[in-house]
């Protein structure tokens, strides 16, 4: 199968080097703490697959995660993001589109996050039309280096 449109160029492994999350006003908002890492994968036929991790994550009292009290199974929510799906990329629109299949976050199942592109070899940074988090309209900026 062909890649779709110019998605070769994005192609690969991309790991979380630091991101930034501007509040409405302007003022620094952290989602995944101060500490966070991150794994972002294309693949040529058009599939992708993003994980951010919080990296202080208190692990929970018991070794079962179903059994997680209320407080400790909030906080591994609240600092990890995942989703996978199809994307789309073409070059001089300058977005790429992930269409979600499965998120850990539902109401984003079947959802398409459209991202800013900004590639120069192996540095990406997406950047997102303002979103919500927390109640408050905020942009994101993810930095990511290749690694493969």
């Amino acid at each position: 199968m062909q890649p779709r449109y110019d998605n070769h160029k994005l192609t690969g492994a991309w790991l979380l080097d630091h991101y930034q999350i501007a509040g409405q006003h302007g003022q620094p908002v952290l989602l995944w703490g101060g500490n966070a890492s991150g794994i972002l994968i294309y693949t040529d036929n058009g599939y992708m697959s993003v994980q951010v991790s919080n990296n202080d994550r208190p692990a929970f009292a018991q070794n079962d995660f179903l059994a997680g009290e209320p407080d400790e199974i909030r906080s591994a929510f609240e600092g990890y993001t995942a989703y996978f799906g199809r994307y789309d990329y073409k070059e001089t629109n300058g977005y790429v589109n992930h269409h979600v299949q499965q998120s850990i976050f539902p109401n984003w199942n079947g959802v398409t996050h459209t991202r800013f592109v900004t590639l120069d070899n192996d540095k990406l940074i997406l950047g997102t039309p303002p979103i919500s988090i927390k109640g408050e309209s905020c942009t994101m900026q993810m930095y990511w280096k290749r690694i493969d």
